[in-house]
């Protein structure tokens, strides 16, 4: 039984991907306080997800400038700066001269596996511009009154 509410759904909205980004990224107190040219960042870093490549993701000038249209390096140093100071974007390969990018990852999403990063993935730090403790008073209902939870 086809479910009336998603009907003609496909003639609603542009063909094409879509990106998942979480709830909880938008609602977090850091990405409230983020300057416009950081969200502008986040978005293009988000552009670049795949599903299986968090942590190869890339944030040199050429691609930015000539792919996503930025303007200016030092708007886009700042910007990348303010976004892994803030949680929401992690180096995994330190970038070398004269041409090895520097790779990155997207804290709210799981890190993919890749044996060429610069850290061990157990340090990872997933979600780590959250909110923990609002997030868990709102997730407080989902626990089981009576059984304790492993910390």
């Amino acid at each position: 039984m086809a479910n009336k509410r998603f009907k003609g759904a496909k003639q609603k909205r542009a063909s094409g991907r879509f990106y998942a980004l979480p709830a909880v990224v938008l609602q977090s107190s850091k990405y409230i306080g983020l300057s416009a040219h950081a969200k502008a960042l986040l978005m293009d870093m988000l552009e670049q997800y795949r599903g299986d490549d968090n942590g190869r993701l890339i944030c040199t000038w050429a691609h930015m400038h000539e792919k996503r249209g930025w303007k200016s390096r030092d708007t886009l140093d700042k910007a990348r700066a303010e976004l892994a100071a803030a949680g929401f974007m992690f180096e995994t390969v330190k970038g070398r001269r004269p041409n090895k990018a520097s790779w990155y990852a997207l804290t709210f999403f799981a890190i993919d596996p890749n044996d060429g990063y610069d850290f061990s993935p157990s340090a990872f730090p997933f979600m780590a511009f959250a909110d923990l403790p609002t997030i868990m008073q709102k997730n407080a209902s989902l626990t089981t009154p009576g059984v304790s939870q492993a910390a």
